[in-house]
């Protein structure tokens, strides 16, 4: 039996050592009284000329930033990760609790959303049809994946990140003082800002819902 257990220690060490950073960073995360603060969560969605970008950030203080670039040069080469060099058409900050950040992370955690996983299944779309990047860091730790974002659907999994995003800015409420930072905002003509003082404000929960449906996730393909 001792022999057995020897045998079975070096297997152990093997386990240990595949277990990435990023997957017990995000359980440490878990167990915290409160999601730390290094924590970020980020969702980029690229669909070039055509279909535009998204990029969504949750933050480990429930800080929850939305940028939108609508269809167009600016938006981006769709299958290059990162932000669009163009200025984004939309942004907004809203403020999500820590119970609603634990949620995403127990989500993660389900779907082991640092490992990329291909389905050969699946036939290459087009280049032009974009991708979707999923990206977690805590702390030192982090990780990326993405996906085809014509195959978000039918792979049925990271589109669950973005559907949960998507619910979560939805039951937030925004951060105004954030979301009217000059140094993120996008400018605003002086007509553009005649108009809006005519008009009446929107409803919050409605304007964030076509935030979050505008440009490329509003392709459900």
């Amino acid at each position: 039996m001792v022999c057995s257990g020897v045998r079975l220690l070096p297997c152990l060490f093997v386990l240990a050592a595949c277990t990435p950073p990023i997957a017990d960073a995000l359980r440490d995360a878990r167990a915290a009284a409160e999601p730390p603060a290094t924590l970020e969560v980020r969702w980029e969605e690229r669909g070039g000329t055509a279909l535009g970008a998204r990029e969504i950030v949750v933050h480990g203080d429930g800080r929850v930033e939305l940028s939108v670039w609508r269809p167009g040069f600016a938006s981006g080469d769709p299958t290059s990760s990162g932000r669009p060099s163009g200025r984004a058409d939309r942004t907004a900050v809203h403020r999500a609790s820590a119970a609603q950040v634990r949620e995403l992370i127990e989500l993660l955690l389900e779907l082991e959303a640092w490992d990329q996983q291909v389905d050969d299944d699946l036939p290459d779309p087009s280049l032009d049809r974009g991708r979707a990047w999923l990206k977690l860091r805590v702390g030192a730790a982090s990780s990326e994946v993405w996906e085809h974002h014509a195959d978000l659907e039918a792979t049925g999994r990271l589109v669950r990140v973005r559907d949960t995003l998507e619910a979560l800015l939805a039951r937030t409420e925004v951060d105004d003082d954030a979301s009217n930072d000059d140094s993120t905002a996008p400018d605003v003509g002086a007509d553009d800002a005649a108009g809006e003082d005519a008009d009446v404000a929107p409803d919050p929960a409605e304007a964030t819902d076509r935030e979050a449906g505008d440009v490329v996730g509003a392709d459900r393909s």
